[in-house]
């Protein structure tokens, strides 16, 4: 699935974060946001971006495990599909753990 936004437009991310016994991670220090190129594969389905947000942000710690972050994509991205991968510093540097989403950029 490729969610389409226009390019330029801040996408929010938002999440929950609890540890393995499902209790909430509150201390959570950063979050760190990366692109990589992706095809856009005329038979993947795509699906309109509801909510955008009206500006970028750092990280924000709503309570009880709850983050956003709002990222705001690059104005260059029309045209364009990309993964973006959520690094929450899990995993080791050599392996890092990502959390994905698929994204067409459209004019």
């Amino acid at each position: 699935m490729l969610n389409v936004v226009k390019a330029g437009q801040t996408i929010p991310l938002k999440w929950r974060l609890t540890d393995a016994t499902g209790a909430p991670v509150t201390t959570l220090g950063g979050a760190q946001v990366g692109v990589v190129g992706i095809s856009c594969s005329s038979d993947t389905t795509l699906d309109q971006l509801e909510e955008v947000a009206a500006g970028s942000s750092g990280l924000q710690n709503l309570g009880d495990g709850y983050y956003r972050l709002n990222w705001k994509s690059p104005s260059n991205y029309t045209g364009s599909c990309k993964r973006l991968r959520l690094n929450l510093s899990e995993g080791s540097a050599a392996s890092p753990v990502y959390r994905t989403a698929d994204f067409k950029f459209t004019k």
